[in-house]
């Protein structure tokens, strides 16, 4: 996603303070450092980082942004694609919220957001959720763990794999929602904490298997990108001009990262691939011996 796109535009996003260091964009190495800015003759103003490898690199602005997420407006906005009836309310600050009532199998049934559920306290939010009546609870993205449930285990779905973020908001794949609820009902007979963790371990796998194929394609086309045009800003804009959809360096960089980093990457590629002369790497000492008194400006 870029910067500019859905984080400006989402109605459940709102801009925090930017932030203090900023990774570098260029070299291979992925160190932070604190930007300098400097007041150019006509007024403007630029942003600079010190860099081992370039000397000195120059960053936008807009890659020191920071955003939080405003989760009552959230939690509105995801009761109102689910099309769930009643009111939205906080039940627990900050961790738990009631969506609002679907009907399931002639039922009426609670829908819940619960964030935390991985946290040293997620107990306090599972005892939250359990004092309703079979509840439907959503989770971000991972599914916690059966011991954090103190009664009966919950259906539990988590949204990463229902779902898909636009520039517009969420939209929510509900066969494949129902379908993970169904996944995780009961059988007649048999201990309820026996079959859900049976079930459970199932919908597990096949949610874990989707979500690594689509992010393995994604992350394999970032980091081609990467490899044939070698470095993060014009392979996100070769992809943009080939795709029509705005593609930032940073998305490529998190997918190299992904992969185990520019090195890792680098060491996949053929082995037909160009070398560098010596020749050439003395042109890059020299280079840096001319930039040199630039960078001590700089300092």
């Amino acid at each position: 996603m870029s910067l500019q796109g859905p984080c400006d535009s989402l109605p459940w996003i709102r801009e925090t303070t930017a932030a203090e260091f900023a990774v570098c964009p260029e070299c291979d190495d992925m160190h932070e450092e604190l930007p300098i800015v400097r007041t150019m003759p006509d007024g403007s103003l630029r942003w600079f980082i010190p860099c081992p490898e370039l000397l000195r690199v120059e960053i936008i602005p807009e890659c020191l942004r920071r955003w939080s997420i405003d989760f009552m407006a959230f939690t509105v906005h995801l009761a109102q694609t689910l099309g769930l009836t009643g009111s939205t309310k906080e039940v627990m600050p900050d961790r738990v919220w009631r969506l609002g009532k679907t009907k399931w199998e002639q039922t009426s049934r609670d829908v819940l957001f619960v964030r935390g559920m991985s946290w040293p306290d997620a107990r306090d939010a599972a005892g939250v959720v359990e004092k309703t009546t079979q509840p439907i609870v959503l989770v971000s993205e991972r599914i916690p763990d059966e011991h954090v449930w103190l009664r009966r285990i919950p259906a539990v779905v988590a949204l990463s794999y229902v779902s898909h973020l636009s520039q517009t908001g969420l939209t929510i794949d509900r066969d494949h929602l129902f379908a993970s609820i169904s996944d995780q009902r009961t059988e007649a007979g048999e201990p309820a904490a026996k079959v859900i963790s049976t079930k459970k371990q199932k919908l597990m796998i096949r949610q874990q298997v989707k979500a690594e194929i689509e992010s393995m394609l994604t992350d394999d086309a970032l980091t081609a990108a990467y490899e044939q045009h070698g470095s993060y800003r014009e392979a996100a804009d070769a992809l943009s001009a080939q795709t029509g959809q705005p593609i930032s360096k940073d998305r490529v960089f998190l997918a190299v990262k992904r992969k185990g980093g520019t090195k890792t990457v680098h060491s996949d590629t053929n082995s037909g691939s160009v070398r560098r002369t010596v020749a050439s790497q003395r042109c890059d000492g020299k280079k840096k011996i001319q930039n040199r008194p630039e960078a001590m400006d700089f300092t």
